[in-house]
């Protein structure tokens, strides 16, 4: 994951307007993060982990955030379903 997570096509040109970008995800490598990557339009930052690494992780994501910025913790799911609606009421 780390490595697929690596984007070379547009987060070098974006990784200058998200300050402390570049050295949260060398942290974020350093404590064992699986993969860290600038996600949507910014400036949110996906970090994928495991019990073992995630208060590490938690630690650095909230400096990174900042004052007003937030840290969710989403647990990894079953993924999504696609198929029919049920019909209203």
């Amino acid at each position: 994951l780390r490595v697929a997570s690596l984007d070379v096509l547009h987060e070098p040109y974006r990784a200058p307007l998200v300050p402390k970008l570049t050295a949260c995800r060398a942290a974020l490598r350093e404590v064992g993060a699986f993969a860290a990557y600038l996600s949507g339009a910014g400036p949110t930052l996906g970090v994928i982990t495991d019990d073992a690494r995630a208060e590490a992780c938690r630690a650095l994501l909230t400096d990174f955030a900042g004052p007003g910025g937030h840290v969710l913790d989403l647990p990894a799911g079953q993924g999504y379903r696609v198929g029919e609606a049920a019909p209203p009421g």
